[in-house]
């Protein structure tokens, strides 16, 4: 079959050589003064016709390398002959009247092409079904990788003489030649070779499939060896992908229906690329997509239907059992002897009710058939993630629950920290809320609380009220001492347990200074402050105790200031 091919190829040569040879030089003979400007590039694709008979009887008799190497040798000069024939078209089609004896030469050339062409094409056929057959006998990798190549340059070559048998096609309607024969016999050609290329395509993205569910469950020995399969894989992939997109392109120029192969394309790139973009195309896959939706939705609609239901039961039941939670906790919190913060309260009361939700989620989603455990792992990625991302508000919250374990102060304490005084409206877990004594709000975040001095003045239930009065050096110290004892005595609001101090604390340059600490209930100490600082004015008003003001005493002598009049 192969020497019979090639037998045939060269007797087609053989007999345009000497039709356009005989042709030639007639024209030659009657036009030697004025040659046309064809005649360079028709002697040289003879002379390439030449060399072509040459290279295909000593392919015959080659093996190997060698045989090889005349192979390309001839696909080579082939295509050379492909632009001689280009050049002489040119000439033709540009020439001001027609030339007929250039159209006989050019008749003659077409017609041995398009017999060369689908020679070579039907040789290519038989070689890739004997390599079918030999691909099934091979072991080693390194046979099958060379197999694998040879066979990829051989389908390249394939689709350059397809491509030329369509050009060919053109000349012959440019010469005024029947080309419907050869239209028809491409046309077939390339319907089975775009099968054939889709059939590989789609081979190659099962065998990936394939490989990807092997790789969840490997090992990492095992996981090397399918990554690697899967890049020669994702090689092969785009070369049958790029092979098939020039088979369809060259059946669109035929005007040949592409439509479901394209679609096809579409799916196997993963993208509606420019080459593609056509209505029909678009409204193919449209009406695929819908036809797949619709036939699973006939196989697992109901399934579908009953899990939704299902899905959403379950969320209803835990959303009431999670309200259950929620009041069982708060009542089990409002009635026990725990000594327990606000913000803990609302935390072990809102926490409850979340965890059973979030539970509740879990079991209606595995309804759905959501695999909960992986997706339990991706969560622990994502949250490592955003906390990397979130460094600051976890700061916060973890100053939160450091307040909400030890507790330094609570709702409606007034408290000094982070520069600002007042009493703490609002506690949570990121931030404290404090509202000023001028009615500010101040929302602070508790890394800043957590990280300075806190002073909780209203912690205890009990608080000392310090004052300093002061009296003059000649008034009575016992009788001040009376005085202030008998106000504290009087007033209600002062504690008798713990006693209140009453003593002499300082000299000072003006004053003598009396210290007076009583104790007073917390919420009591402003009224007492204030009242008992009124009070002690007026009583040492009545008493005639002097409250003195800071003074001081300037000595003035005489004879100081006499010595120096006399001086002058």
């Amino acid at each position: 079959m192969k020497h019979s091919l090639w037998m045939t190829a060269k007797l087609v040569i053989l007999s345009c050589i000497v039709t356009t040879g005989f042709v030639f030089s007639s024209y030659a003979t009657t036009n030697s003064e004025n040659p046309p400007p064809a005649i360079k590039e028709h002697a040289e694709y003879l002379e390439l016709q030449h060399m072509m008979i040459e290279t295909a009887g000593e392919f015959d008799r080659s093996t190997g390398l060698h045989r090889f190497v005349l192979g390309s040798r001839y696909v080579n000069a082939f295509f050379e002959q492909r632009e001689k024939l280009a050049s002489l078209y040119q000439n033709y089609q540009n020439a001001k009247e027609p030339d007929p004896v250039l159209k006989k030469i050019l008749i003659d050339i077409v017609n041995e092409q398009s017999t060369s062409i689908k020679s070579i094409i039907e040789k290519i056929d038989t070689l890739n079904a004997q390599d079918n057959d030999k691909q099934a006998q091979l072991e080693a990798q390194t046979d099958i990788l060379i197999h694998e190549q040879v066979v990829a340059r051989r389908n390249r070559i394939l689709d350059q003489y397809l491509q030329a048998l369509f050009v060919n096609t053109q000349y012959q309607q440019g010469l005024d030649l029947d080309h419907t024969s050869d239209v028809t016999y491409l046309e077939q050609k390339l319907q089975t070779y775009a099968r054939y290329a889709a059939d590989s395509v789609e081979a190659l993205l099962d065998a990936r499939e394939n490989f990807l569910r092997v790789l969840g469950f490997a090992n990492a020995d095992v996981q090397t060896e399918i990554n690697d399969k899967l890049q020669a894989l994702e090689h092969k992939k785009v070369g049958a992908i790029e092979t098939l997109a020039q088979r369809i392109q060259l059946m669109n120029s035929l005007s040949m229906d592409t439509r479901e192969i394209s679609q096809f394309l579409v799916i196997a790139r993963g993208k509606l690329s420019g080459d593609l973009l056509d209505a029909d195309i678009i409204v193919g896959l449209s009406e695929q997509m819908t036809n797949a939706l619709a036939r699973w939705f006939s196989e697992n609609g109901i399934d579908l239907i009953l899990n939704i239901i299902m899905f959403f039961a379950v969320l209803l039941v835990f959303s009431i059992i999670a309200k259950l939670v929620r009041k069982v906790v708060q009542n089990a919190l409002d009635h026990s002897n725990l000594k327990i913060s606000a913000l803990l309260h609302k935390f072990f009361v809102s926490m409850s009710s979340k965890l059973v939700l979030l539970i509740g989620f879990l079991i209606a989603l595995s309804q759905l058939g959501v695999e909960v455990g992986p997706m339990l792992a991706g969560l622990g990625m994502v949250g490592f993630i955003i906390g990397f991302a979130l460094q600051d508000t976890l700061s916060n919250f973890a100053s939160g629950m450091m307040i909400l374990i030890y507790r330094p102060f609570d709702e409606g304490n007034l408290i000094e920290t982070a520069g600002v005084t007042g009493i703490v409206s609002k506690l949570s877990l990121v931030s404290t809320t404090v509202l000023t004594f001028d009615n500010q709000s101040l929302v602070i975040p508790n890394s800043k609380i957590w990280g300075d001095v806190i002073r909780n003045v209203t912690a205890q239930t009990t608080r000392r009220v310090d004052l300093v009065f002061g009296i003059g050096y000649s008034d009575d110290i016992p009788k001040a001492e009376a005085v202030l004892a008998g106000i504290l005595d009087e007033h209600p609001k002062v504690l008798k347990n713990p006693e209140p101090m009453i003593k002499l604390h300082t000299l000072n340059e003006s004053s003598v200074d009396f210290i007076v600490r009583p104790w007073v209930a917390t919420s009591d100490y402003w009224d007492v402050y204030w009242d008992i600082t009124r009070t002690v004015k007026q009583r040492f008003d009545e008493e005639g105790i002097s409250i003195p003001f800071p003074q001081r005493d300037v000595h003035v002598y005489q004879a100081a200031i006499e010595q120096q009049d006399d001086s002058k």
